[in-house]
Order: structure tokens, then C-alpha cells, then sequence
């Protein structure tokens, strides 16, 4: 019984060094990503991110072409955060353009984002798959990370986004949608 503890503390462990590169990786991508964006897509995103956290003071800053040290590793944390969620939401790269559209809008018009993969991760802690369909009661899990109970973004990445999935959250298309079916 021991050894298998031990293996599976073993296991447990290579895989939560394997999810810290993968997000250091992911991080790394995103940041190369902002730095790209030029100066018309910064005051885009200083007005995306008043929209979405509007009680944060230092979006009100005057010039927005100049993103504060602090501004910039949060839009980064965000970005990541968001692109997360896209990652885990479809496998298609030419849809997350407008499911991120459907979450900035959702965000800024202030409703749930009540997004299935952030209730498994609420319920898995990305530990493992869910292996099962979600039931009314999942959606109800307390749990920061339940985007069906909690308003925003969830406290951190549910998952390493891939380049698409980051691409579309530093540009979500401009369409009037809050809601998707999936169909797969």
C-alpha cells in the first residue's frame, strides 16, 4: 500500500512540474503576443479591460499607450486566464475568435460567463478528466472557479491555452453574441 502512495505521490508530483512549465510556457507566449500588439490595438485593450474591470483605479491612467508595469502583468494574467478557458471550450481555431467575442461581451455586460470547462475544473482541479457528462448539481459547485455562480474571470488559468486560443483573446472578433451552441 505504501509504495503505491508513494508512486502515486510520485506521479502527482511530475505532473504538477509538467502543468508549472506548461504555464511558464504559456505565459511566456502570451507576453511575446503583447509585446506584438502596436500601439492602436494597446488603446483597444486599455478600453477592453476598463470594460471588464472597471473598479480597478489604475485603468485610469492618461496616456493608455504607456501600460504600467502593474497593468501589464495583469492584462498578461487576464489574457492567460481567458485564453484558458477559449482552450478548453473548442478544439476548432477558427472558432475562439468568437468565443472570446462572446466572453468579452458577456464580461462587459456584466452577465456569468457560465462556461461548462470551468465548472470541471472547479469539480477537478485540472487534476484529471471529468469522465462524465455535468449534471445540474455540478453547475451549482461553490467554487471560485464556477463561472455559473461567480461573475469574471476565475481566480487563475484553467487549463495552458495553445497560440490560437491566446491570439483570440488579445483579439476577439467585434460581434453583438453572448451566447454559443456547441455542437460536438
Amino acid at each position: 500500500m505504501k509504495k503505491l502512495e508513494r508512486e502515486i505521490k510520485e506521479k502527482d508530483e511530475k505532473i504538477e512540474k509538467m502543468q508549472e512549465n506548461l504555464e511558464k510556457h504559456a505565459e511566456q507566449l502570451s507576453e511575446k503576443i503583447f509585446k506584438s500588439i502596436n500601439y492602436e490595438e494597446k488603446k483597444g485593450l486599455d478600453l477592453l479591460l476598463e470594460f471588464l474591470f472597471p473598479n480597478l483605479d489604475f485603468f485610469k491612467e492618461n496616456d493608455p499607450s504607456k501600460l504600467s508595469e502593474n497593468k501589464r502583468k495583469l492584462f498578461i494574467s487576464y489574457l492567460h486566464i481567458l485564453a484558458s478557458i477559449i482552450e478548453k471550450e473548442t478544439g476548432v481555431a477558427e472558432e475562439r475568435p468568437q468565443i472570446a467575442s462572446v466572453f468579452v461581451n458577456r464580461l462587459r455586460k456584466g452577465m456569468l460567463l457560465q462556461t461548462d470547462p470551468t465548472v470541471i475544473y472547479a469539480l477537478t482541479l485540472g487534476k484529471r478528466d471529468l469522465s462524465r457528462l455535468l449534471t445540474r448539481k455540478d453547475l451549482e459547485t461553490d467554487s471560485p472557479y464556477n463561472t455559473y455562480k461567480h461573475a469574471g474571470l476565475p481566480p487563475s488559468p484553467i487549463g495552458n491555452p495553445g497560440k490560437a486560443s491566446i491570439k483570440a483573446a488579445a483579439h476577439p472578433d467585434k460581434t453583438p453574441y453572448l451566447y454559443f451552441v456547441a455542437s460536438g
